[in-house]
């Protein structure tokens, strides 16, 4: 009996250790379901594995779609969207209260980042471009549009960052977490001025 319960210790801590390892990966922007399944299997030699999927996030650029053309406007906005209603309502406030106005704006979403850094996954990456097309064409031919690898709470700041945006425009999500919603998020950790739009 004893040799079934150390077993049964083993089997424990092997896949918790696992699973700790593939939350973490998640909260750096990495699926988590692909992730659980490998760090349940292979438990402490999960970090094995991750080495590569790192080095891939660190290889992983943004896609730009399209540049935003310069609109003679002062004021250069990167809206973050992720098909939920809330980031839709930021879209529909960006179009009523900052394009009258001349704005310089870039669409952009951000999807995991090993389908970023994969040629082959096509679903997330053309989802992503689908739904900034449809975005964008709501807002006119002059706005940019971007596909960020990572978290959008990583992911937005460092792209506006990187391209001279001067603000940030996010939808508030009402809902099951309302507490570490990214705009939240946002509102603690980015350097970049945010709007939290809908």
């Amino acid at each position: 009996m004893t040799l079934l319960v150390t077993m049964l210790v083993i089997a424990v801590i092997w896949g918790t250790t696992g699973a700790l390892f593939a939350v973490a990966l998640h909260t750096r922007g990495h699926k988590l379901l692909p992730w659980l399944v490998l760090g349940l299997a292979f438990g402490p030699l999960t970090p094995l594995l991750a080495m590569d999927a790192t080095r891939a996030q660190g290889a992983s650029a943004p896609i730009t779609l399209r540049e935003a053309e310069e609109s003679g406007g002062a004021l250069s906005v990167l809206v973050g969207l992720d098909e939920s209603p809330s980031s839709d309502a930021a879209l529909v406030w960006v179009r009523e209260n900052l394009m009258p106005l001349g704005v310089r704006v870039t669409l952009a979403t951000a999807i995991d980042s090993e389908s970023a850094a994969n040629p082959v996954a096509f679903d997330d990456k053309a989802r992503a471009e689908a739904h900034l097309a449809v975005a964008a064409e709501s807002l006119g031919e002059s706005v940019g549009i971007a596909i960020l690898p990572g978290r959008a709470v990583d992911a937005l700041p460092r792209y506006a960052l990187e391209h001279s945006h001067d603000v940030i425009v996010v939808g508030q999500h009402e809902g099951f977490m309302p507490l570490i919603s990214t705009a939240k998020t946002l509102a603690k950790r980015s350097p970049i001025t945010l709007v939290v739009a809908g």
